[in-house]
């Protein structure tokens, strides 16, 4: 199983399956509002729908879905709208904002860590000063029969519990491939703990563990093309030479995903980015050296030219492979 397209694949239908649910809801009231001629709340609706239904369709037609990116600026976006027509319409009703602050941590979640989730999904209160505020300023008429508010807590409670099985299913989902994801990567585990503990990484020391099942076995040829690719760039251009070379960039460079690329350098390299990187500086540093007429060139000129932007991480890293210091190695070199 492609594990990256299959994240691709979830992440798109709940973006699409959570918007479409959002739409009827608002379509839905919007009748609901006109039948018992609330026409200010019909309004309010009808203005959401504008707003919402056009990001619906693009996810049809986008070929560049950044899930996370877009994910972030609709939550705000959603958020911010909901909070207005909540002010303007629902706020004497506890019952339907607590709702939502029950609702919305689950879809935070996809996108945020649980502080900013848990602060955004809490921001709903926010909608009894703001009342208040429209209110005073702006008085609005409300002939509220008991009918309508019965009708209106029977649909809410119905829709969030709708929603709220929806943004579980896929924030399952979606968690569960993103961790077999890094597991294959870097073979860490990534737990994040309840309420504000900061996340916590889990080092699994077994190469093979994911390679034994069958359910997860990857093209071969495809990441071993991917991987011939890199290092003919990597060998023709010399793109490690930059200290400000990424993941991202290399990507880009080779018209590729840096998820395939990340995975096609850890399947053949038995390395991380970072690590299969600092291999290329290094050796070039060690072919440099060799020569007698480099012999007058000072360090800091070499380290530099190699893509290290100081020498305290220079030699942290030389020392990690050589075990010994880039002086000492220097002065190995010339009691040879």
């Amino acid at each position: 199983m492609d594990i990256e397209k299959k994240i691709v694949e979830f992440e798109l239908l709940f973006a699409k399956y959570s918007t479409l649910l959002v739409i009827i809801r608002h379509v839905f009231l919007a009748l609901f509002n006109l039948l018992f001629k609330q026409y200010v709340y019909f309004t309010l609706d009808i203005a959401i729908l504008c707003l919402i239904t056009p990001s619906y369709v693009f996810l049809f037609y986008t070929s560049n879905f950044n899930f996370l990116k877009l994910g972030k600026l609709t939550s705000y976006l959603y958020l911010i709208l909901l909070i207005l027509y909540c002010s303007v319409s629902y706020s004497d009703n506890l019952t339907i904002i607590f709702l939502y602050i029950f609702l919305f941590p689950i879809g935070f979640l996809l996108f945020f860590d649980f502080k900013r989730a848990f602060i955004l999904s809490t921001s709903i209160i926010l909608v009894f000063p703001i009342s208040y505020l429209i209110k005073y300023f702006l008085p609005i008429e409300t002939h509220f029969t008991d009918v309508y508010l019965e009708c209106l807590k029977i649909f809410t409670i119905t829709f969030s519990l709708v929603l709220f099985f929806c943004y579980l299913y896929y924030f399952v989902q979606i968690n569960k491939l993103r961790t077999i994801h890094i597991f294959k990567i870097s073979n860490e585990i990534t737990i994040d703990e309840f309420f504000f503990i900061k996340q916590k990484s889990y080092r699994i020391n077994s190469n093979n563990i994911l390679n034994k099942t069958s359910d997860f076995l990857e093209d071969e040829s495809t990441y071993k093309l991917l991987f011939e690719k890199i290092e003919s760039h990597m060998k023709t251009n010399q793109p490690w030479r930059s200290s400000e070379y990424s993941l991202q960039l290399l990507a880009k460079e080779i018209n590729s995903n840096h998820l395939y690329v990340s995975s096609a350098i850890n399947k053949y390299s038995k390395n991380n980015f970072k690590t299969y990187l600092n291999e290329y500086r290094l050796n070039a540093f060690t072919e440099y050296v060799k020569d007698k007429n480099n012999e007058q060139v000072l360090l800091k000129e070499i380290y530099l030219n190699i893509g290290f932007d100081n020498q305290a991480t220079f030699n942290r890293v030389f020392k990690s492979k050589f075990l010994m210091t880039p002086q000492e190695y220097l002065e190995q070199i010339k009691n040879k």
